[in-house]
C-alpha cells in the first residue's frame, strides 16, 4: 500500500517525465489537490514535496510551453488560489506563496487569449473572498477581464502583504521582480554578440507589455510604501538591492554608450530594452529612497 507521501511523489515524477502533455497536464493538476489535502489535513513535513510541485507549476507556467500546459497551470492557480494564494495563515510561507503569484502574473501577459482568460479567474475568485479585501473589493469581480486583471493582481498582492503583516518581506521580492536582473544579463550578451534585426509589431505589443508591467507594479509599491514597516534583516537585503540597482544603472549607461548612432532605428531591440531596463531601475531606486534605504547609494 502507497502511502500518501509516496503517491504524490509517483504522481508528480509521472507530471515531470510524461511525454504526453494531456497527461502532464492531468497528473499536475491531481498532484495539486492533493497538496493541498494533506497539506490542510496531514501533520508530517510536506517542504521537499512542495518546492517539486513549485518546480512544475512554474515550469508549466513559462512562456516557452505550449498552450495547453500554460492553460493547466492557468487553471491550477485558479483552484488553489483560496487554498494558497489568499489563505490569510499563509500555509506555505511568504516566499513560496510569492513565488505563486509570480506565475499569475507571468500567465496574465500570456500570448495567447485563453491562457490570459484564464489565469484572470485567480483575481476574481480573490476579489469574490468576503472581507478580505478593502480597496479592490469595492469593483464588482463579475467585471474583471485580462486588461484589468495585471493592474488588480498587483493591487491585491499588496494588500496581502498588508493582511499578512508582510510588508518589509514582500516589499524586496517585489523590488527584485521589478529590477529583473537576468533581463540585463541576456542584454549584455546580445549585444557584445551583435544583432541587427529589428523588432516586428508582435515584439512592439510584447515591450509595451513589459513597459505596462513595470509602471503598474512600481505604481502599487509606491502607495505600499507609507504602510511598509521594515525590520533590520530586511533593511539589510534592501540594501543589497539599491547596491545591484546602482550596478545595474552604471551598466545600463556603459550599454547604451556601446550602442551606434541612432539605436533606436538601427539596434531597436537592445534599445527598446535597455530603456525598460533604465526605467525599472529609476524606480527601484526612487521607491528604495522612499524607504530610506542606501540614501548616499540611490543617490549616487
Amino acid at each position: 500500500k502507497m502511502n500518501p507521501r509516496k503517491f504524490l511523489h509517483w504522481i508528480m515524477n509521472i507530471a515531470n517525465t510524461s511525454g504526453s502533455i494531456e497527461i502532464q497536464s492531468i497528473s499536475l493538476k491531481f498532484a495539486s489537490k492533493l497538496l493541498v489535502h494533506l497539506i490542510q489535513n496531514w501533520q508530517e513535513d510536506l517542504e521537499s514535496e512542495t518546492k517539486q510541485w513549485l518546480e512544475l507549476v512554474s515550469y508549466c507556467s513559462e512562456d516557452e510551453q505550449q498552450t495547453d500546459l500554460r492553460l493547466a497551470a492557468a487553471e491550477i492557480l485558479v483552484s488553489i488560489t483560496p487554498f494558497f494564494l489568499t489563505d490569510q495563515k499563509l500555509p506555505l510561507g511568504l516566499s513560496d506563496t510569492l513565488f505563486l503569484w509570480r506565475c499569475v502574473v507571468q500567465l496574465l501577459q500570456s500570448e495567447e487569449q485563453i491562457v490570459r482568460d484564464t489565469a484572470v479567474g485567480v483575481i476574481r475568485l480573490a476579489l469574490s473572498q468576503e472581507n478580505t479585501f478593502r480597496k479592490t473589493g469595492e469593483l464588482d469581480f463579475h467585471v474583471v477581464n485580462a486588461a484589468l486583471a495585471l493592474d488588480l493582481a498587483f493591487s491585491l498582492l499588496c494588500e496581502l502583504l498588508q493582511l499578512w503583516g508582510q510588508t518589509g518581506a514582500g516589499v524586496s521580492v517585489l523590488l527584485e521582480w521589478l529590477l529583473k536582473e537576468d533581463d540585463l544579463k541576456d542584454l549584455k550578451c546580445t549585444i557584445v554578440m551583435g544583432n541587427d534585426y529589428l523588432f516586428d509589431k508582435g515584439q512592439a505589443n510584447f515591450w509595451a507589455e513589459k513597459l505596462t508591467e513595470v509602471r503598474q507594479l512600481s505604481k502599487h509599491l509606491l502607495l505600499l510604501i507609507p504602510v511598509t514597516h521594515v525590520s533590520s534583516c530586511e533593511q539589510r537585503k534592501l540594501y543589497q538591492l539599491a547596491r545591484l540597482a546602482s550596478d545595474q544603472a552604471q551598466l545600463v549607461t556603459q550599454l547604451l554608450k556601446e550602442l551606434p548612432p541612432t539605436p533606436e532605428f538601427s539596434q531597436s531591440v537592445e534599445f527598446t530594452k535597455l530603456a525598460i531596463q533604465n526605467e525599472r531601475i529609476s524606480l527601484c531606486l526612487k521607491i528604495l529612497s522612499l524607504l530610506e534605504v542606501g540614501n548616499g547609494i540611490c543617490e549616487s
